[in-house]
């Protein structure tokens, strides 16, 4: 027809025009968040949003048995721009967490039994031989619907984003923390500390994590934290909020592994390494930090080991003596 305009992304001819309004963009927002930081219901309800707005449509081509079937790698979905440049994320990925927040991490156990709800919470799930599988929902609203604006294929990469992102999260736990996943110890996310000390990079720090584990494939540091939320590692018996991964007593026992290790490697007592270095404190001026960390570790002495090692992971040595002193000298 002439001076007929189709959307973008419509494939099946002329799609309504999404509403503009301001009051839509404040929903646009409302939904975005929840994409990136809600639980599955959440989100469920966050699609229904973008699809009353006229940004996604249900798809006619949806095959659900097809959503049975799990995603080969080789067909990951190619993701949409996620850069602070793009309107649609303007202002959503602009907070970096570089320390876990404390009101998310985990401390054992959970006692919510809400918790365990599948749709109140996204799951890590943990086998008794510990392998650790993203409980990805296969028949999900992103997935059933296409979309007819960039808003809707933004909300689509995202949703997409951060499946992927988790299951990830889950290959690199099963991969290289197996006995903490048989065994959830602290203790244990320390396995492979003063390696990781020589590289300056700490699994147990969240940026450092998302080098270690390759989530960088996938987001940013600011999405990484918004994406992890409202996730729980789900044992037969117990659950612990995916965030202890981050939290002080598991940036602790990393510390106190790093000590262990560099001690067997260099054979130094280590009953006489800790007397000697019990006041040891982190450098407290930015300039002594950065000068801390340029040297190479053939040069450090144990005190700047230690001095290093707890800066590294945000944490006080005499703290991680307090609590970890006595299995430090088993």
């Amino acid at each position: 027809m002439p001076g007929a305009t189709n959307l973008p992304f419509s494939e099946s001819g002329p799609d309504p025009r999404p509403d503009t309004s301001a009051s839509s963009q404040v929903a646009r927002a409302a939904a975005l968040e929840a994409i990136r930081e809600g639980t599955p219901d959440q989100l469920d309800e966050a699609f229904a949003d973008l699809e009353a707005l006229g940004d996604v449509k249900p798809d006619v081509d949806w095959d659900e048995s097809a959503a049975q079937e799990l995603d080969a790698p080789e067909e990951k979905a190619e993701m949409g721009d996620t850069s602070e440049e793009d309107p649609f994320h303007d202002g959503w990925d602009t907070d970096p967490f570089e320390r876990p927040d404390a009101a998310m991490s985990g401390d054992g156990a959970a006692d919510e039994s809400d918790d365990l709800a599948m749709g109140s919470t996204w799951h890590f799930l943990v086998s008794p031989e510990g392998q650790c599988e993203f409980a990805r929902p296969h028949s999900a609203p992103w997935m059933r619907f296409r979309p007819t604006s960039k808003a809707g294929k933004d909300a689509i990469d995202d949703a997409e984003r951060r499946m992927q992102m988790m299951e990830r999260i889950a290959e690199w736990l099963t991969e290289n923390r197996k006995a903490f996943l048989c065994n959830p110890d602290p203790w244990l996310l320390g396995c492979d500390a003063w390696n990781e000390f020589k590289k300056g990079k700490a699994s147990v720090v969240p940026g450092h994590f998302m080098e270690i584990a390759g989530t960088l494939d996938f987001c940013g540091q600011s999405l990484f934290s918004r994406y992890r939320r409202e996730a729980l590692l789900v044992w037969e018996d117990a659950t612990m909020r995916l965030d202890f991964l981050f939290d002080q007593e598991a940036r602790m026992a990393w510390v106190a592994n790093v000590v262990v290790q560099a001690a067997l490697e260099f054979k130094e007592p280590l009953d006489v390494l800790l007397d000697k270095c019990k006041s040891v404190t982190r450098p407290k001026q930015g300039s002594e930090r950065r000068e801390l960390a340029r040297h190479k570790i053939e040069h450090l002495d144990w005190p700047d080991v230690i001095a290093r090692a707890n800066d590294m992971a945000d944490t006080r040595w005499s703290e991680v003596l307090a609590i970890h002193k006595n299995r430090m000298l088993q």
